[in-house]
């Protein structure tokens, strides 16, 4: 059971609340009671003490405790203080570890981005550089940090970066608890098999200079594994050619293909004020590069055909021979990495194969069009290329789940009409009756307004930077054009129909 605010630990620790909730460990805010200053405390959390491994895991705990309490003190690694134990208030006999370590005021990356939006490359860069030389410190003791993710470096007022909350467990044989152990949108695929290496910490923390100059998070690595490309940075925005090279390569899927030491990323030329953004991607190490190759994964057997190379980065990664010997499927927890097959089915025989590529290939202006294209071919319109309201209330459910599901996967969950319809009922919205205040309000939400007046669509955004359910639109102009009438009104009356029929 968890501490609750006001408990006293140690005769001189009061808990004043929760801060968060790793895979193995939980961190409070507590309150010095004689000097009234706060520090954070961390524990191992108590649902796991059931675990097979979690003695292995207490052990490690207070081994790297007191390595981390050991290690000399550095600017952008949170200080460790004391390490004691608290009996256990249901078991006296039952001692529970705990680590007392610096309460750093400020806000944690992650938010910073998800509250401000992407960073400028500067601000950005800077704040990782600060988390290498932090991380290169812990690696020269043989630790990794299995964490260094967004959630975990904060951001001092003075703009110092501070790396906190070690996955202390990271490195134990799987099981329940190191299951949980990296953040699926961070962690690279190994991690989650055990495996300890630098090059976990390596891929985190690209991963992080990814979110932080993009403003959202890049696919994840399980995702990667079913063949859903990494979509270069450079895809969504314009940033120099050498932070995109450094983010790719730290983000390899192969641990073997990453740089091998943090030294070696952060040399980098995007990492050196002094290198102009224009550098030549000639002039960046690049080691050989053999495309994809899947046949040394267990349960693909050589049957997975290697994606196009139009839709990957061209980084080095081919799997080298790989030390896991454990089938990933056969792992509780980790049924992310089974294959799915879109579902492309058609209650009218429409062909959505050219949709799917499209959206997997990030083209959204390419794949709206089509969208449209198919809707109207669903329903037989082509050669009038417009709809017509019967044409809308009789449109095929399986056609539109097919559409929809294709346009929420490709995006991340950023577009489709059942982001819309989401949108449209929190906004108070219904699905039997058309509300024109709801539709102004949902124009707003997802930029389909400005300056209190529908955009034309040669104004839509056609990127990732558009605000989320932005698209898809041409097929919800498309219907508002036939025996609707165009304008708000006719938009809103197309979008309930529509929305009753997901």
């Amino acid at each position: 059971m968890d501490w609750q605010p006001g408990k006293v630990i140690d005769r001189k620790y009061r808990i004043e609340k929760v801060l968060g909730r790793g895979g193995f460990g939980i961190t409070y805010k507590a309150k010095h009671l004689t000097l009234g200053s706060f520090c954070v405390i961390k524990t191992p959390r108590t649902e796991f003490r059931q675990d097979n491994n979690y003695r292995e895991f207490v052990y490690r705990f207070y081994k790297e405790a007191k390595t981390l309490a050991s290690l000399k003190p550095h600017p952008h690694i949170v200080r460790v203080f004391d390490l004691f134990e608290e009996p256990d208030e249901d078991d006296p006999r039952v001692k529970i570890p705990c680590l007392m370590m610096e309460f750093i005021e400020g806000k944690s990356l992650f938010n910073l981005v998800k509250d401000g939006g992407a960073l400028p490359e500067n601000e950005a860069v800077g704040y990782i550089q600060q988390i290498g030389s932090a991380l290169m410190h812990i690696h020269k003791t043989g630790l990794v940090h299995f964490d260094a993710t967004p959630m975990n470096i904060m951001i001092r007022p003075d703009g110092t970066a501070v790396l906190i909350d070690f996955g202390i467990a990271g490195d134990c044989p799987p099981s329940s608890i190191s299951l949980q152990t990296g953040n699926p949108a961070f962690a690279p695929y190994e991690q989650f098999l055990g495996e300890r290496n630098v090059t976990v910490d390596i891929y985190t923390l690209a991963a992080g200079l990814y979110y932080a100059v993009m403003g959202e998070c890049p696919t994840p690595s399980t995702e990667r594994l079913k063949k859903v490309p990494l979509i270069e940075p450079k895809s969504y925005k314009s940033i120099s050619p050498s932070l995109n090279y450094a983010i790719v390569w730290g983000m390899a899927l192969e641990a073997g293909k990453r740089p091998q030491s943090i030294q070696k990323w952060l040399g980098l030329p995007c990492f050196s004020r002094d290198i102009p953004d224009t550098v030549r991607m000639s002039e960046l190490p690049e080691p050989e590069n053999k495309g994809w190759d899947w046949s040394w994964l267990p349960w693909v057997n050589g049957s997975v055909s290697p994606v196009p190379q139009s839709t990957v980065h061209q980084l080095p990664i081919s799997a080298p021979k790989s030390k896991i010997n454990k089938p990933l499927a056969s792992i509780p927890g980790l049924n992310v990495y089974q294959p799915q097959e879109d579902d492309l089915r058609s209650e009218r025989g429409v062909d959505y194969t050219l949709l799917q590529r499209l959206l997997q290939q990030q083209r959204w202006k390419d794949a709206d069009d089509e969208t449209y294209r198919r809707m109207l071919e669903a329903v037989k319109r082509e050669k009038e290329s417009y709809f017509r309201l019967e044409d809308l209330k009789n449109f095929p459910c399986m056609d539109l789940k097919t559409i929809d599901q294709l346009w929420v996967k490709y995006s991340r969950g950023r577009f489709g009409f059942s982001v819309q319809k989401r949108i449209w009922l929190d906004l108070g919205g219904t699905l039997d009756d058309y509300d024109y205040d709801t539709f102004i309000k949902l124009g707003d939400r997802v930029g389909w307004r400005k300056n209190g007046s529908l955009l034309n669509y040669s104004d839509y955004i056609f990127t990732t930077n558009a605000l989320q359910g932005h698209l898809p639109a041409s097929a919800v102009w498309g219907l508002a054009v036939g025996e609707v009438r165009v304008g708000s009104g006719g938009v809103g009356v197309v979008l309930c129909i529509l929305f009753s029929l997901l």
